[in-house]
């Protein structure tokens, strides 16, 4: 990974935006990264680990606590990396959860974090790219794919961060081991050694799969083994052929039994027909008189149908009758109503014709009123252009006023800026000792903080160890009783077995299992054990087995984890006063801070002396010209209002005063306009009245006159209907309408009648059929004996046929159960054989590759990364040799130091002072980073040397240079000058001012109230 641009936007001492372009670099790869303490330079590793992981370089601050508190509100938080990996380009931007303002200013609210990628590569200049993620985790799953690494791995070996250059050098080797997969992609080897295990596994579990398949197939056909299972075979084929002689036998008897049972049902069902079929008759004859009355009233319903048409036709006749009466009375209201409307229109047109004379006045008055107009708006002209001229005079007054006060405030300014300036100036000379002293103490707390936290984690851990040590005695106890458990039952349920086997024993015949004859003495009285109470009690032993060893491991992590744990918390206990307590330690931090905050706002509030007093200066220069503006301003002011009233009172002459106020003239024409309209409107809408009404009261008597036909014909249709409709009354028998309304019945209730009376018919013709054929059938099956015995014996013989037909049918799948059973454990045994072959040699594969063939723990992979770190050891050695002045160089301890855990990968330092070799944690801080630093450089080479592997292009290393002494500090400078022709990109941040002399491109970054700001100096 390479970074091309940086951008960082209100975080951490960057208060507004700031953008570093690392092509201003040119061809100088190795720069330096320089500013005073708290400037921001750590924030742009920071910003770099923010924008492709969401986290900080150290790994310690959230990404919320990133935001810089002084920027503004509105601003959000945000960082936007462009950067190289190989030949191929991407951008990344990322931003956290923060509170910023809302649109508008006002109140804050919470923006979530986001985050979004492109694949720049092809794009056009300008262009965005492809999108490769715009959620925060498809861009950290697409980082880490195409990094290669995760934070944590990309911070051991990219970046090195403040108080991390240790993390590589003790990672323990599992964190190692990832490291190295990542770099020297050996995604083969473990794929080798996974295919191995799989088919190894395969192989296993095909054998024991072909074992418990020969165990089943035993215990079905009920065998203990091979003999036993022939045995049985012969005497299930004897078994066999005596129950088919008995099926037979009994399936004869079965058949003549039904025989006798059918005779006697059909007997007993042909006299009960008989009996059904009389009374079934007797019922229908006993309906007959009830089914008389409903056939005599239907037909006397479809009489009345035929008069129904006469009936309808008198009834619509008399509504019409109704409607035209109504029709009638109507049409007499209207006319008389259009009567009295037509003399109330004539007399209010004689009323408007008489107002003729006010009409004439009020257009009168509009014409006078018009003509004022003119005279009117003029005057009112002039009287605007006063008011105006009386509004400049007020603001030329009131700027006057602002000018005279605006002097008086320069010039105390003035005063107030000349002690400012000598209290800043007090300030910043105690402002260098004060941080120094706040970062001492700060320093102090965190340390104090990491005790603290050690030593809680500690009693943590020693807690979970002695839980495990007792879950691990528990287990152990569970295991032995389960075990004896088991042991008993095994014992029991073999001597069962041999019970069993000793009871089908018959004198003379051979036994099953030795062949003799003789059976002098066999088993008895055994308790039975089944096979399903083995095979639970065979499951309770192998899960306390698991138990007890999960317990067993669990408690080794644990006193693992404890010693871990306790030589961390030592050496932070060491690291600082005895007795001092975080409290303290931050108090002392907090006191400081203050003190440094008290002093920055003292030094912020002028910084840049010369400049406050020039402005001060400048204010009253500026304060003094506008007072002269103004009081020039405010007597031409007074001089062109005088002229323009004198203008204004000669125009007001001629007009009367009631219309010289706002408006009045508009509103007193409106009003005469208004009136003449009104007074117009008002005969032109007597007039319209008037023909309307005429024309209203000649349509209305035209409408009575046309009711009173319509009520005269309606009448006599009434009297037509009536006649024809009692002339078909008595056509039809019914001598009054009351008659004839009695005989109607819906049509639905009708033809339910006439159904009834035809279903009745129908059923009593099928009865006198049935009976006669019941009578027949009584001739031809005569009485046989009783029905339910026949029935019983029936049952009962075939009940036994079928009870003999399940045991031949038993015994003869028994046989070919035992048959089959044979056959399948031969080619079980086979297929055993080939298995067995096979896993001798994938077996042996698959632990060699998975390091279990001699005790080491070495994988295939760890081997082959072992060879890769060989060779990264190996070039990290020849610098800290040289920086370390033929002292120490690395190398990798091959013996395990914790045979309970995998091997390969530890590593070692050679003193050559004491001709020996000791873990690479115990180097001092200062041989730590040295040693760090070159192995950070050895992976670099060699990662570069090596074809397919991860390329670093990129280290940035973050102070440590200080704890180095003179010598060790000329020896790390040589081996980062070294690496100006190494292709990669090394940025350093340090305080050492030897660095700046030895790195000539540097990365200025200046802090200040108004945020930090960055800049390159190159050659």
């Amino acid at each position: 990974m390479r970074p091309q641009v940086l951008r960082m936007q209100a975080f951490g001492p960057y208060k507004t935006s700031e953008t570093i372009d690392f092509a201003e670099l040119g061809t100088n790869k190795l720069f330096l990264i320089h500013g005073d303490t708290g400037a921001g330079k750590t924030s742009i590793l920071d910003g770099l680990v923010f924008a492709l992981y969401g986290d900080t370089s150290g790994g310690e601050r959230q990404a919320s606590q990133m935001r810089c508190e002084s920027a503004d509100p509105a601003l959000p938080t945000e960082v936007e990396l462009t950067f190289a990996l190989g030949r191929r380009t991407f951008r990344v931007l990322r931003s956290p959860k923060q509170d910023v303002a809302a649109r508008g200013g006002g109140r804050l609210v919470t923006k979530q974090a986001s985050a979004a990628l492109w694949d720049t590569t092809d794009a056009e200049p300008g262009g965005e790219g492809k999108v490769l993620g715009t959620r925060i985790r498809e861009v950290n799953d697409a980082v880490r794919d195409h990094l290669g690494f995760s934070s944590e791995q990309f911070r051991q070996v990219v970046v090195l961060p403040q108080g991390k250059f240790r993390d590589l050098l003790a990672a323990g080797s599992d964190k190692r081991e990832e490291i190295l997969k990542q770099l020297f992609r050996t995604e083969g080897c473990a794929d080798l050694e996974r295919r191995l295990r799989e088919r190894a596994r395969d192989v296993v579990k095909q054998r024991d799969e072909l074992q418990i398949a020969r165990r089943t197939r035993l215990d079905t056909a009920g065998a203990e083994d091979d003999a036993t299972l022939e045995a049985l075979t012969s005497q299930a084929a004897a078994s066999a052929a005596a129950m088919k002689r008995e099926a037979a036998k009994a399936e004869k008897l079965a058949v003549k039994a039904a025989k006798a049972l059918s005779e006697a049902e059909k007997a007993a069902e042909a006299a009960g027909a008989v009996v059904e079929a009389e009374g079934l008759l007797a019922q229908l004859k006993e309906q007959q008189p009830h089914i008389d009355e409903l056939k005599a009233a239907a037909e006397r319903a479809r009489e009345a149908e035929k008069v129904a048409p006469r009936a309808v036709a008198l009834d619509d006749a008399v509504e019409e009758l109704g409607e035209a009466e109504e029709a009638l009375e109507e049409a007499i209201k209207k006319q008389t109503k259009a009567v009295a409307a037509e003399k109330a229109a004539a007399d209010a047109l004689e009323t408007g014709q008489q107002r003729a004379p006010e009409r004439a006045a009020a257009a009168e008055q509009v014409r006078r009123l018009t003509e004022m107009r003119v005279k009117v708006t003029a005057w009112q002209k002039a009287e605007r252009l006063c008011e105006g001229a009386d509004q400049v005079l007020a603001t030329a007054a009131e700027e006057l006023q602002k000018a005279q006060a605006v002097l008086t405030v320069a010039k105390a300014a003035q005063e107030e800026a000349r002690r400012q300036v000598g209290k800043a100036g007090a300030a910043a000379t105690g402002l260098q000792s004060a941080e120094q002293k706040r970062a001492q103490a700060e320093k102090l707390a965190a340390q104090c903080a990491k005790r603290d936290k050690a030593e809680a984690e500690l009693r943590r851990l020693s807690g979970v160890r002695d839980t495990a040590a007792d879950a691990y005695k528990t287990a152990k106890a569970a295991f032995k009783a389960v075990h004896a458990e088991y042991a008993g039952l095994e014992a029991s349920w073999r001597a069962g077995r041999a019970t069993v086997l000793a009871g089908e024993l018959v004198d003379g015949e051979p036994c099953p299992v030795c062949g003799s004859p003789a059976h002098p003495a066999p088993a008895r009285g055994a308790d039975k054990v089944d096979d399903a109470a083995l095979d639970e009690a065979r499951e309770r032993l192998e899960e306390a087995r698991r138990l007890q060893d999960a317990s067993r491991d669990d408690l080794s992590e644990a006193e693992a984890a404890v010693a871990t744990a306790r030589g961390e918390f030592t050496a932070l206990r060491d690291a600082v006063a005895e007795g001092l307590t975080t409290a303290q330690a931050k108090a002392d931090a907090r006191a400081c801070q203050d003190e440094v905050t008290k002093l920055v706002a003292a030094v912020a509030t002028v910084p840049d002396p010369d400049e406050v007093t020039a402005m001060a200066n400048e204010a009253i220069v500026a304060a003094e010209k506008r007072l002269t503006a103004a009081q020039k301003a405010d007597r031409a002011a007074a001089s062109d209002l005088a002229g323009k009233r004198a203008g204004a009172g000669e125009l007001a002459t001629g007009i009367p005063e009631e219309l010289r106020a706002p408006a009045a003239l508009e509103r007193a024409l409106d009003e005469a306009q208004t009136t003449s309209k009104r007074l117009e409107g008002e005969l032109k809408a007597a007039q319209d009245e008037s023909i309307t009404a005429r024309e209203n009261k000649v349509a209305a008597e035209g409408g009575a006159k046309a009711a009173a036909g319509t009520e005269v014909a309606a009448k006599r249709r009434v009297t037509t209907a009536r006649k024809s409709f009692t002339a078909a009354l008595g056509q039809h028998g019914f001598g009054t309408a009351e008659a004839y309304q009695a005989a109607v019945i819906p049509e639905e209730d009708l033809a339910e009648a006439e159904d009834q009376v035809t279903a009745h018919h129908d059923a009593l013709t099928g009865a006198k059929g049935q009976l006669k054929q019941a009578r027949a059938s009584v001739k031809e099956h005569p009485v046989r004996g009783d029905v339910e015995e026949s029935r019983e014996r029936s049952l009962a013989a075939a009940a036994e046929s079928r009870e003999a037909q399940r045991l031949q049918n038993d015994a003869d799948n028994r046989v070919a159960a035992l048959k089959d059973a044979r056959d399948a454990l031969d080619t079980l045994d086979q297929q055993f054989e080939e298995v067995t072959a096979s896993y001798a040699i994938v077996g042996k594969l698959a632990e060699v590759a998975a390091g279990q063939s001699d005790g080491a723990k070495v994988s295939f992979q760890r081997w082959v990364l072992g060879r890769y770190l060989d060779d990264v050891l190996l070039a990290a050695s020849r610098r800290l040799v040289t920086m370390s002045s033929d002292r120490y160089r690395l190398q990798r301890q091959k013996e395990a130091s914790d045979l309970r855990r995998p091997s390969g990968l530890e590593l070692a330092v050679f003193d050559g002072w004491s001709n020996r070799a000791r873990p690479a944690i115990t180097l001092s801080g200062g041989e730590s980073f040295l040693a760090a630093l070159s192995l950070a450089l050895g992976l670099a080479e060699t990662v570069q040397e090596q074809s397919g592997a991860t390329p670093l292009e990129t280290i940035f290393v973050d102070e440590g240079f200080g704890a180095l002494d003179q010598n060790a500090l000329e020896q790390a400078m040589d081996a980062l000058t070294e690496l100006k022709d190494s292709g990669r990109l090394v940025g350093v941040i340090t305080h050492v001012p030897e660095l700046r002399q030895v790195i000539d491109a540097r990365l200025e970054v200046r802090g200040g109230p108004g945020g930090s700001s960055t800049q390159f100096f190159v050659p």
